[in-house]
């Protein structure tokens, strides 16, 4: 088992970059919800097949809120990869990426 985080600026859409990810590895079509901001840390679990293999992702999808920011740090110590994500019709949203990677 993986263990990923999402991470990025409020709205860059790492929830909904998690639910399509989530919807091609179990191969079944997920509707979009409209916008929900995520609160916390919210946890999904994708499994697909990769060469006869199953293989099983934790995708941590954390909000972009800066309070949380301590915790967010905390956590890189036990997920194996992190995704940065950023709007690129928005550049706040890619100035807000930043902090994340220090």
């Amino acid at each position: 088992m993986f263990k990923l985080m999402v991470v990025g600026h409020n709205g860059a859409g790492k929830t909904a970059f998690v639910k399509a990810f989530q919807s091609l590895a179990s191969g079944v079509a997920n509707s979009i919800d409209p916008y929900v901001p995520t609160q916390g840390i919210d946890l999904k679990i994708c499994k697909f097949a990769l060469e006869n293999e199953t293989i099983e992702l934790q995708v941590l999808d954390a909000s972009g809120h800066r309070q949380l920011r301590a915790t967010f740090e905390q956590m890189y110590n036990v997920v194996d990869g992190v995704f940065v994500l950023y709007d690129t019709t928005n550049a706040s949203s890619f100035g807000g990426a930043w902090p994340f990677f220090f």
